[in-house]
């Protein structure tokens, strides 16, 4: 099955993945439904961290 058959579920919400930790989240949150990091450029946590 090719990528762009999908399962018929008819979900086309842009996605993106979540720095901190990689889950597949639509483009538009302001924070992971998994993880719960703020994902706004105004956090100063924003994004990967030096750890």
């Amino acid at each position: 099955m090719l990528a762009d058959e999908g399962l018929g579920d008819g979900d086309t919400t842009p996605k993106s993945n979540c720095p901190p930790c990689g889950a597949r989240i639509p483009a538009e949150s302001d924070v992971c439904e998994y993880c719960e990091e703020s994902l706004t450029d105004d956090d100063p946590d924003y994004g990967w961290s030096n750890d």
